[in-house]
């Protein structure tokens, strides 16, 4: 798997965690509004739950990528789709673990 440079990288890193926090806020609001405001604002999913919103949030910004053109430049660099999914997963991952484990250690 061929990584591209940093240059590319951390905005898509960067719009990856944004769709993320948009995406995560905007299903927790949506819960939250669903299941009566009378319960806490709360931001835990199931397992599969939190699965979808990474393959959802990757997904979206590979369709920027494409949108931007910038899956054409960095194929023509090296990087194919496949990795920019990859890499589009990994800050969404990393986000869900992080609040899988604070609504655990939050009880």
């Amino acid at each position: 798997m061929w990584l591209p440079d940093r240059v590319f990288l951390r905005p898509l890193m960067l719009r990856a965690a944004v769709v993320w926090l948009s995406t995560r806020l905007g299903l927790a609001i949506i819960i939250w509004l669903r299941e009566g405001m009378g319960e806490p604002f709360s931001l835990r999913l199931t397992l599969p739950a939190a699965g979808w919103v990474v393959l959802a949030v990757a997904g979206l910004n590979l369709l920027e990528a494409r949108r931007r053109g910038e899956d054409v430049l960095l194929a023509n660099l090296g990087t194919p789709a496949r990795t920019l999914f990859l890499l589009s997963g990994v800050p969404p991952a990393l986000a869900e673990l992080l609040v899988a484990s604070v609504s655990s250690a939050g009880g």
